[in-house]
């Protein structure tokens, strides 16, 4: 993926535009760290493709998440030990 600058985007917009163009996605730095994507959305429709991006970004939590889980060993939870895990947050919280 290639990168670009905010400085760049500044600076030579016409040349990260065209860049877009070529590469259909962009990385947008800045001070060095990824702080965005650009995406180029040119034949689509840009709600439909923003509901998309949200629909995989839950994915990908959820799919953290499991691993997060088995990595703990909680995924070899019994349904008992699941169930106390619930009364014991609940009573915590005052439900």
């Amino acid at each position: 993926m290639i990168a670009v600058s905010v400085q760049d985007v500044k600076v030579a917009p016409d040349q990260v535009w065209a860049q877009l163009r070529e590469n259909r996605d962009l990385l947008l730095i800045s001070e060095g760290k990824p702080i965005a994507l650009m995406i180029s959305i040119e034949d689509q429709d840009p709600e439909e493709m923003l509901r998309s991006l949200r629909i995989l970004r839950g994915q990908k939590a959820a799919e953290r998440m499991r691993n997060g889980a088995v990595q703990r060993g909680l995924d070899r939870m019994t349904l008992t030990e699941v169930n106390e895990e619930i009364a014991v947050a609940r009573r915590e919280s005052g439900r």
